[in-house]
């Protein structure tokens, strides 16, 4: 029944798409331009990247975006260099989240928008972040949560992998198809103070939870929109009054996670 509502609400030009070509970019970028109460959930991200911008203007040095995929930020924020694994037009430069070109110290921020989770080295990326942010500078990530509500919807009505007894490693099967949607809450809820131990220098670490149903009635990339766009701000403001407990146990779909860096701690 699931299989065949999910095919009836598929948007014709999301049909048989390889998810791990450079064109899906070109294709998801079409399609969240031309949804209105989708691009209202991404201004929920430009806005806490405009945050961090403000907060982080002072240290100098760049801001970079890591799986920019359909390149969305750039036209919020021209100064931030946009990256993929892969590229495309709407980006900046290609990078490997495990690997990055940047210098020590050299970065006050990083962005990424349902990147960890496709991460298959989630270790290695950390460490990336913890030597190239400066002291102050901050990492901010949207990634799924994993409430009640949560853990259905990505492990039964989602396409990706969604396995919370995993470990912080998986198989790199490609840029989209890598993936385990639990991985955001392993590293920074069920194995925290193994995050701790191993990143001392990245232990500030900050969560919000949100997004109830806001993205399921978006259809996202995939499928059709489910409520009209002026619904959006309604919707949003009723979420904001439900308790963070509540989010984080039952209801949210999303979280949005802040990494300040430490300075360095010497013995």
């Amino acid at each position: 029944m699931i299989d065949l509502l999910k095919k009836i609400l598929m948007l014709p030009e999301a049909r048989g798409i390889d998810l791990d070509s450079p064109e899906a970019m070109e294709v998801h970028r079409r399609i969240i331009l031309k949804k209105p109460f989708l691009l209202k959930w991404y201004e929920i991200y430009f806005e806490a990247v405009g945050g961090v911008e403000a907060e982080t203007a002072h240290l100098g040095g760049v801001s970079l975006e890591i799986g920019s995929g359909a390149g969305l930020l750039k036209a919020v924020y021209p100064d931030i260099i946009t990256s993929d694994t892969v590229i495309n037009v709407h980006i900046d430069r290609v990078e490997d989240a495990a690997a990055l070109s940047f210098a020590d110290g050299s970065l006050r921020a990083v962005y990424c928008l349902n990147t960890l989770h496709h991460i298959s080295g989630a270790r290695r990326f950390l460490s990336e972040l913890d030597r190239c942010l400066m002291p102050g500078g901050i990492a901010l990530m949207v990634e799924p949560a994993m409430s009640r509500f949560a853990r259905f919807v990505w492990r039964y009505l989602h396409h990706e992998n969604c396995e919370p007894e995993w470990g912080w490693e998986f198989p790199n099967d490609g840029r989209m198809s890598a993936s385990n949607s639990a991985l955001p809450w392993i590293v920074f809820d069920r194995d925290r103070k193994l995050f701790d131990g191993s990143f001392p220098t990245l232990g500030d670490v900050e969560i919000r939870y949100f997004d109830a149903a806001l993205y399921m009635l978006s259809g996202g990339v995939s499928y059709w929109a489910l409520a009209p766009a002026r619904a959006f701000k309604y919707l949003r403001a009723i979420e904001k009054i439900i308790p963070q407990s509540v989010m984080k146990d039952t209801l949210a779909l999303f979280q949005i996670i802040r990494l300040r860096k430490k300075a360095p701690i010497y013995e």
